[in-house]
């Protein structure tokens, strides 16, 4: 009777197992395979272990790594590493690196900030100073409300209302008038028979001026409601 002896299997070997034998096997030490793949020892060491904590916290860094580390062995670099990628649950790892290995000095964070608010406060300036600067190199506001233009009339005399800015000389036909807190303004003009024109000019400290010009006609002998 034939005797047969089952013959004891052994268990596959991990991505990592395979990776440090096939160097093993092609006498490669750690520092040579460093130099070929451009690759720190430590991740190479990590990788062999399965050490996945001591890997770049990213997928992309560690599967590229085990890519060329297999590369670099004789290993199928596609086939290893989709191997490594299922027994290290690499799916858990994020995309990009986590805010614990970014290390800023408290004192950088300090200087940035006084430096941002000291940015914003020269951006503050010199806008209000440009705004300052532009109105300063505008002409006045002027809006005349009563009379319209070419308004006629049967009266002698008519009330000119309007509105302006504050601390604005304003005149009607050369005589000053006053001008309220609001820029609003009243003034009495004296017409006779025929076309009249009423000239408004409104001045800034600085010169600038905006003028707004009335035409009014008196028909004080044929007008009619």
């Amino acid at each position: 009777m034939a005797i047969f002896c089952r013959k004891k299997m052994e268990p596959p070997r991990t991505a990592s197992a395979a990776l440090k034998k096939a160097r093993a096997d092609r006498q490669l030490s750690l520092e040579a395979v460093a130099a070929q793949t451009h690759i720190a020892i430590k991740y190479l060491e990590a990788i062999e272990n399965n050490d996945c904590d001591a890997l770049p916290q990213t997928k992309a860094h560690c599967l590229a790594y085990v890519r060329s580390f297999a590369a670099a062995v004789g290993l199928n670099p596609d086939a290893l590493t989709r191997k490594f990628d299922k027994e290290a649950n690499l799916e858990n790892l994020s995309a990009v690196h986590p805010a614990k290995h970014l290390k800023i000095k408290s004192g950088a964070i300090s200087m940035l900030a006084k430096a941002a608010v000291a940015g914003a406060m020269v951006l503050a300036v010199l806008g209000y100073l440009s705004w300052q600067i532009y109105g300063i190199l505008q002409p006045p506001k002027l809006s005349v409300h009563s009379p319209a233009e070419g308004m006629i009339t049967g009266q002698l005399s008519i009330i000119v209302k309007g509105e302006t800015q504050k601390e604005i000389k304003l005149t009607v036909n050369g005589q000053e008038i006053m001008v309220s807190e609001q820029g609003i303004f009243e003034a009495p003009v004296d017409l006779s028979n025929g076309l009249n024109t009423i000239n408004i000019v409104a001045t800034k400290k600085h010169g600038k001026t905006t003028t707004v010009t009335r035409h009014v006609i008196v028909n004080s002998l044929g007008f009619r409601n």
